[in-house]
């Protein structure tokens, strides 16, 4: 996964680099003050806790994303499927990675899934809007 090595080199220190404790909502609000490297550094804390590594994997999956780093992005967010963590954006993650890569039947699976897990709670919005989207042209570009 070369995001840990991305993580790596923004030059955390033992104690990440960073002052407090890592948090997902620190992390992305570093991410969006365009602090990259330190975002990266505290998911990279948050993945090397085992009661926290799904959030630091599920944040890492949208940084490598928007690094258009498909492979990485996809290789975090399967790690949060894998573990039992389907949450709407692991699988619209994984799901737009397959479809990069050219597997629609995998892609239309995970997006559905996100969908679907996505309508049942309300804060996953922009990831329901998002895979309906993204199913709708997968329809579209077969016809």
């Amino acid at each position: 996964m070369r995001a840990v090595v991305f993580a790596g080199e923004f030059g955390s220190d033992a104690a990440g680099g960073f002052a407090g404790a890592p948090s997902l909502a620190r992390a992305r609000a570093a991410q969006g003050e365009g602090r990259l490297g330190e975002a990266a550094a505290m998911l990279l804390a948050l993945l090397r806790d085992p009661a926290r590594a799904g959030e630091g994997a599920l944040g890492l999956a949208v940084l490598a994303l928007g690094r258009e780093d498909l492979s990485d992005a996809e290789a975090f967010a399967r790690f949060c499927l894998d573990r039992g963590e389907r949450s709407a954006r692991a699988c619209a993650v994984a799901g737009v990675a397959a479809l990069e890569r050219g597997d629609q039947a995998d892609a239309q699976r995970l997006l559905s899934a996100a969908a679907r897990i996505a309508r049942t709670g309300g804060e996953a919005a922009d990831d329901l809007r998002g895979a309906q989207r993204v199913l709708l042209l997968m329809q579209l570009g077969s016809r």
